[in-house]
């Protein structure tokens, strides 16, 4: 299938030259326990804010919390970058390094640009057969803010936000 336009800066052939088929199977297995009941865990303020506050006060950190609560099952952490480098780019690098904190065998990342700040949706666990415990896991979501955040958003192309 070719593309719309083109997938980056020059681009030329619209078109990729793979499939991705060969990870489908552990897409599927998460997929899968995403619909398992009660797979979500219970109090992820005991089980992720820790490890978020420690990244998020370290010496150089970009971050600073605003907000940690539990929305509709999802964990949604409130935060604001400050990064020295205002990129997009760079902020997807140290999203996916405080992400990285508490991220388990299993993680799905998704950025979304919404119209007031950029969002990570995050899925992270463990699945069956990965782990000494019972499978479960996380869901979760990052809202950022800060000064650099509103030229990200201005004119990109927004996406919403699922479950608010």
């Amino acid at each position: 299938m070719r593309a719309k336009g083109p997938r980056w800066e020059h681009d030329a052939r619209g078109v990729g030259n793979e499939d991705g088929s060969w990870i489908t199977a552990h897409v599927d297995r998460l997929r899968e326990a995403l619909d398992q009941p009660a797979w979500v865990t219970e109090s992820p303020e005991e089980h992720l804010l820790p490890q978020l506050e420690r990244s998020v006060e370290a010496a150089g950190s970009p971050w600073r919390l605003i907000e940690a609560t539990v929305v509709d099952g999802v964990y949604q952490v409130t935060l604001e970058w400050t990064g020295a480098c205002p990129r997009l780019r760079q902020l997807r690098t140290d999203a996916t390094r405080l992400i990285g904190e508490i991220a388990e065998g299993t993680t799905f990342i998704h950025q979304s640009i919404t119209d007031a700040a950029i969002e990570y949706h995050v899925v992270t666990g463990q699945l069956e057969g990965t782990t000494p415990f019972a499978p479960h896991g996380h869901l979760i979501r990052l809202i950022v803010h800060g000064p650099a955040i509103p030229d990200m958003v201005s004119g990109s192309h927004a996406t919403p936000s699922p479950k608010g």
